[in-house]
């Protein structure tokens, strides 16, 4: 059998930044590690650990009693590490099931949007 042992840690900081009365700046951080440490005798899942770092920056303005629009801008860092594995046969030769992996990744996204405030209800 395959004991799965996924493992995250993530965190996140943001920063609200009131720039006068109709405006506000949104800035902040995320991130997180993950791994997995392969056990069992099943192969499912090979040993791996991904990082991935995170900066975003929005604006946002308020144009009416009840409208609201935003623009925003997001970098995003990966990488991932996937460990080689070998497993041995049923008739005693080894085959790899995946090779060593490692791969860097950026990445950026710009964003738009409003939304109007109904009641006690925000349409997005």
């Amino acid at each position: 059998a395959h004991l799965l042992r996924l493992e995250t840690i993530s965190g996140l900081s943001r920063l609200n930044i009131p720039q006068g009365k109709n405006m506000e700046a949104i800035t902040g951080v995320s991130g997180f590690y993950q791994w997995h440490n392969y056990s069992g005798f099943e192969f499912l899942l090979p040993r791996f650990s991904q990082k991935n770092l995170a900066f975003y920056y929005v604006e946002k303005i308020k144009l009416k009693k009840n409208w609201t629009i935003n623009a925003g801008l997001r970098f995003d860092f990966t990488e991932i590490n996937i460990e080689k594995h070998v497993q041995t046969t049923a008739n005693g030769n080894s085959e790899i099931r995946n090779p060593d992996i490692l791969r860097d990744y950026f990445n950026y996204s710009l964003g738009a949007g409003f939304s109007k405030k109904i009641g006690l209800f925000t349409l997005v």
